[in-house]
């Protein structure tokens, strides 16, 4: 069944076309790793590592906590008017 189909303008036809292959970097990309302490063991960096982890979740959980409950006494002032 062959489709009847009107063929694009050249401006989309221009768009759709590959771009020309570009040439591969000379050095591969360097992957960013955490810096670690040379006088720590692994060990002790990853127990650092997790309690930041830990220290930043709680503050965005403590804020998102803070944030309903202003949400909620502002909708409870406005619901008691």
């Amino acid at each position: 069944m062959p489709l009847n189909q009107k063929p694009l303008p050249e401006s989309l036809t221009r768009l759709l076309v590959a771009p020309p292959p570009r040439a591969a970097p000379t050095e591969p990309h360097r992957i960013k790793r955490p810096a670690r302490s040379k006088d720590r063991s692994p060990a002790q960096n990853a127990r650092h590592a997790a309690l930041e982890a830990t220290l930043l979740r709680g503050f965005v959980y403590g804020l998102t906590g803070i944030v309903w409950l202003v949400v909620l006494a502002l909708t409870l002032r406005h619901l008691a008017r």
